[in-house]
């Protein structure tokens, strides 16, 4: 009766207002996933079939998808830590907002490279900006996941090795890590469903 009150007098019920960041978190894991499976499938291949080159500038169409498959990769994961940290409202908010507002930030740095590269057909380099974003991206998850440590939504362990599958799997990936990255977030993505 209280719930059907609170639809009645226009004020989202619990539930409903879990509705949104629920299905924000599982559609950011999903094109995580998927641009994560691609960016292996894209790296493995390229480097079984073509020749390395030591200048910035692309040379094969696989250069851009290598470099544009990072956007996506930005996207989900921006949009991924501010659901998760709507879906958990025991979560210390301080740590939890500094750490997605430092991702947000970071992978906002990281897409804006990409981006500029693949419209420039050449590996931007401003410095060492691609690798302090890539590991403020790491901290920004440290801390996320120092916020959300007892919130219950996930298991600890699956918190503690978050920060690094991130890391491996995403901006610092080789070959076909990112395909770790992508079970990683079909893990999380279970949790969402069972949980949140």
């Amino acid at each position: 009766m209280a719930s059907m009150t609170a639809e009645v007098s226009g004020r989202p019920t619990t539930q409903q207002s879990a509705a949104t960041p629920r299905w924000v978190a599982l559609a950011s894991l999903a094109l995580g996933a998927t641009a994560a499976i691609a960016f292996a499938i894209i790296a493995v291949t390229m480097t079984l079939s073509n020749p390395t080159t030591k200048d910035l500038s692309f040379h094969h169409t696989g250069d851009y998808w290598y470099t544009g498959i990072g956007i996506p990769t930005a996207i989900s994961v921006a949009a991924l830590l501010f659901a998760l940290r709507a879906l958990q409202p025991t979560a210390r908010p301080r740590l939890t907002l500094t750490g997605a507002t430092l991702n947000a930030v970071a992978v906002g740095v990281l897409a804006v490279m990409l981006a500029y590269s693949v419209v420039t057909g050449a590996e931007a380099r401003w410095g060492g900006t691609y690798v302090v974003a890539t590991l403020a991206t790491f901290v920004a998850h440290a801390l996320f996941v120092a916020g959300t440590w007892r919130s219950g939504l996930f298991p600890r362990p699956v918190l503690a090795v978050w920060p690094v599958v991130w890391l491996i799997g995403a901006f610092a990936a080789q070959g076909a890590t990112p395909l770790l990255l992508a079970a990683f977030y079909g893990v999380l993505a279970t949790y969402v469903v069972r949980r949140a």
